[in-house]
Order: C-alpha cells, then sequence, then structure tokens
C-alpha cells in the first residue's frame, strides 16, 4: 500500500472502538498562602499562616513582622517609632498600650490570627497624633467568629510543657437576629533557674561583676464576650464586655562585686534578696450602632461608645545582706507598694460615603475622657519594721479631655492610592496633613473646598480648652 503527494484513498472496513473509562480520585492543588499582605496604609501579617505561631509567643512572632522592632531589651517600635497604640480585634486597650512588651511576652501566638500594622493612621484613629497601630485580630475558632444559621459551635483545647501549660475555650452561635461570642483564655508559665551575668571594667582595671539567679512566674488570663443583633436589614447593635489579667513575680539574690584597681585583689561584694510582684488587670466594655444608607453597604453611619477601667498593683522588696567589716557604704532595706488605676471613657461618630469612582469621604468626632491616678508608698525597713519614708512618696492625679474632629478623603487608582485627612483637636486648635491627592471631579472639588471652609470656621470659633491636666504631687523627690 502507497499513498502519493497526488492524493488517493483507503477503505478501512469497519472499525470497533471501546471506551476505556478512568475516574479520578481527586485533584489536590498545593499552594503557599503568603504571609504579609501589604495594602495602602496598612500592613498584615497572618499569624496562622507561619508554622512557629503553635510554640511561640506574641512577641517572638513580633520579631518577623515588617515595620515592628522588638530590641534585645524587648522594646518595641513600630515604623520606628516607640509611641504607639495597641487595639485588640479593632477597639484600643489600655493595658495592652501601656505595657505591650511583657503582655505580648507571656501571650501564645496561637490565640492570634493576625497582626495588623496600621503605618498611615487615618484621622479616625488620629485624634491625638498617634504614631502608629498595631491592631490584634484574635484568633476565633471558626475562623470568622460569625455564624450564618441557628446554632452553635465551640472547642475546648490544652496545651502543656515544661515551660507551663494553657488551656482555652471558645464559643459562638446565632439565633434568629441574634448572635454571640465567648472566648477565654488562661496561660500560665514559669523560668526557674535563670542566670544572669554582667561584667564592666574602668580605665584602672577595676572591674564590676554582677550575677543573679532568679525565678520568674507569668500568669495570663484573656476573657471576650460579644453580643449583637440585628435591627432590620441596614442597622445592627453590637456590644463586648473584656476582662485580661496579668500577673508577674520575681525573686532572686543578685549580687554585685567590685575588684582590681582602686579595690584592691580581694574587693568585697555585696548581695540582696529581692522580690518583685506585678498585678495588673483591665475590664473594658463598647456598645456599638450601625447604620447603612445604601444597598451595598459603602454608606455608612456608626455611634460607638468604649469603656475601659486598668487597676495594677506593683510590690517591691529588698533585703540586704550584711557587708564585710570596714566597706564605707551604705545600704538601707526597702519596700514599696504602688496602687495605680486608668480610666478612659471614648465616644465617636463616624460617617463613611462614596463621592466617586474609587473616591471615599469620611468624617468624625471623637471625645476622650481620661482619669489616671497613682499612689506609690515607699517604706525603709529598720530593725524588721516597716517605716513610712513620705519623702519619697508620690500620690498623683492627672485629667485629661481631649475633643477632635475629622475629614478624611481617600482615592484609589489601580495599585495607587493616596489620602488627605484634617484632623482639629479642639482644645489645641490644632491640624494635622498626612498626604495630599487633588480630587478631580467637580463635585468631590465642591465638597472639598467645603470641607477646607468648615475647618478654617470651626478653628475660629473653638476657643475654649477642654484638657484639664490636674496633677496634684505630693511631698516628690528623686532618690
Amino acid at each position: 500500500m502507497k499513498l502519493t503527494a497526488a492524493g488517493g484513498s483507503i477503505n478501512l472496513g469497519t472499525l470497533l472502538v471501546q471506551d476505556d473509562t478512568k475516574q479520578l480520585q481527586g485533584v489536590e492543588v498545593v499552594a503557599q498562602k503568603p504571609l504579609v499582605k501589604m495594602e495602602t496604609d496598612k500592613m498584615t501579617y497572618d499569624v496562622q499562616a507561619d508554622n512557629d505561631a503553635k510554640s511561640n509567643t506574641v512577641l517572638d512572632m513580633l520579631r518577623k513582622v515588617p515595620m515592628v522592632t522588638v530590641d534585645g531589651q524587648d522594646n518595641i517600635s513600630v515604623n520606628g517609632q516607640s509611641s504607639f497604640k495597641v487595639y485588640v480585634d479593632g477597639k484600643p486597650n489600655i493595658m495592652f498600650s501601656s505595657n505591650p512588651s511583657q503582655i505580648f511576652k507571656s501571650m501564645p501566638a496561637s490565640a492570634v490570627k493576625n497582626i495588623e500594622v496600621i503605618t498611615n493612621p487615618g484621622a479616625k484613629y488620629d485624634a491625638e497624633g498617634v504614631g502608629g497601630v498595631l491592631n490584634i485580630v484574635m484568633n476565633h475558632a471558626d475562623g470568622q467568629g460569625k455564624i450564618n444559621m441557628n446554632g452553635f459551635n465551640g472547642n475546648i483545647s490544652v496545651t502543656a510543657s515544661n515551660m507551663g501549660w494553657r488551656p482555652s475555650a471558645f464559643l459562638s452561635g446565632q439565633q434568629g437576629k441574634l448572635t454571640y461570642s465567648a472566648n477565654v483564655m488562661f496561660n500560665q508559665g514559669k523560668s526557674s533557674g535563670t542566670e544572669t551575668e554582667m561584667s564592666r571594667t574602668a580605665s584602672d582595671g577595676s572591674q564590676m561583676k554582677y550575677y543573679q539567679k532568679g525565678n520568674t512566674h507569668m500568669n495570663f488570663t484573656m476573657a471576650e464576650f460579644s453580643l449583637g443583633y440585628e435591627l432590620d436589614s441596614m442597622s445592627n447593635i453590637g456590644a463586648s464586655l473584656g476582662f485580661t489579667g496579668f500577673t508577674m513575680k520575681n525573686d532572686g539574690h543578685p549580687t554585685t562585686t567590685f575588684i582590681g584597681g582602686a579595690y584592691g585583689s580581694t574587693g568585697f561584694s555585696y548581695g540582696n534578696e529581692m522580690t518583685m510582684e506585678n498585678i495588673n488587670k483591665s475590664f473594658n466594655g463598647s456598645i456599638d450602632y450601625q447604620r447603612f444608607f445604601n444597598k451595598e453597604r459603602t454608606s455608612s453611619l456608626t455611634l460607638s461608645y468604649l469603656f475601659s477601667t486598668s487597676p495594677a498593683e506593683n510590690n517591691n522588696r529588698r533585703t540586704y545582706d550584711p557587708l564585710p567589716t570596714g566597706i564605707p557604704l551604705t545600704l538601707s532595706d526597702l519596700y514599696s507598694h504602688a496602687d495605680t488605676r486608668g480610666t478612659e471613657h471614648t465616644a465617636q461618630a463616624d460617617f463613611t460615603t462614596p463621592v466617586g469612582k474609587g473616591q471615599t469621604l469620611s468624617t468624625g468626632l471623637k471625645y476622650i475622657s481620661r482619669r489616671n491616678m497613682s499612689d506609690s508608698k515607699f517604706y525603709d525597713i529598720i530593725g524588721g519594721n516597716e517605716v513610712y519614708n513620705a519623702t519619697n512618696s508620690v500620690n498623683y492625679t492627672n485629667t485629661q479631655n481631649v475633643l477632635a474632629e475629622y475629614a478624611e478623603y481617600s482615592a484609589t487608582m489601580g495599585k495607587l492610592g493616596a489620602k488627605q485627612a484634617y484632623v482639629t483637636n479642639i482644645p489645641g486648635r490644632k491640624w494635622r496633613m498626612n498626604r495630599t491627592l487633588l480630587p478631580t471631579s467637580r463635585r468631590t472639588m465642591a465638597i472639598w473646598f467645603l470641607l477646607q471652609a468648615l475647618h478654617i470656621t470651626s478653628l475660629l470659633e473653638q476657643t475654649w480648652a477642654l484638657t484639664t491636666p490636674c496633677a496634684s504631687v505630693a511631698r516628690v523627690s528623686v532618690s
């Protein structure tokens, strides 16, 4: 049989074909979820996507987060600034903001879903000129903390190691228009026999050597309860209660030795028994109302109120060993007790609406009332008795009221975005400009200049001062 370029035909007769079907068991697509997500004004680090979150603390994870720096002494800075605020699930937390390093050091990373670094806080956050915002998004068991049908779910877990143990429980559900959730966590950690050594050498050859072997015990408790109710298809109301507790106890016997140079070949040493106890608590509650004005839910009004109070107690005792004979050094046994409390009320109204394609206008008003107090008592231990030292003791009270208004215009064009924000701190009558992007449409331009006119008018009319730093300090001295 031969085929040529001129063509031709071949009769192959009847051909029989039988299907041989094979069914796939499944198709698995494997991809790695990125740990970092960058947006116009914030960066999000996915803690749960990092395998180290199962065994590390939140402070350990912060060392990996871009734009966050943790130095050797566990001091935290955000975007190069040590002045930042800590939010938990989008709400400010006083105790976290006042002592972030110690809190994050005892908080397990498995309890956190995301860490958001808001490097350019919008005017909504910036009533007081915040340098940055660190938002800790908690890891709710269902991944969203929201149920779309009647019912409930929850889980209970316990983790243990030679450094401590951690039980936790979560429950969330929905019944009709009512949603609810509860999240409770406890973490107990300890570090025994930790040794610290330090040595300094002076130009004359003398040395100062420091040595301490101590123990640390830390307890961390966190509980959150929330309720939500859908009034209708365009409005809802929510409320939440929270508690955070942190306790740290340290004990040890530090020893300081001076030798060489002016101190001779034998030198001398002194030591002391040291105990320290820090007890920090925080209670907070909030209520929010939100109303949408269109089906797309891009235009809304939010009214919110937040209350928080953070009592704390600090106890320190230092008892020195007897000094060697002939050492001209006076050491006094000391004991101190301090009670502090910070209380804050925050009321805020925020309005957001689109003014064009990719353009958003946000305005709002915020009022903050704070009261901070500290009662620190110092005692000299003489003959085993605690004698009150009125000279070194301090009683301090500070009250502060902040009233601020803001207007913010933001625009997004493809992957580019920019915003301009004006914040008026009424007591100080100050304004701040973030970034400038001129609007393009006539309607937006009209709104833009109207806001500036209202802004200037408010600056001229608001001449009263609401900030009242009433600080009363009795018998203050530095020792």
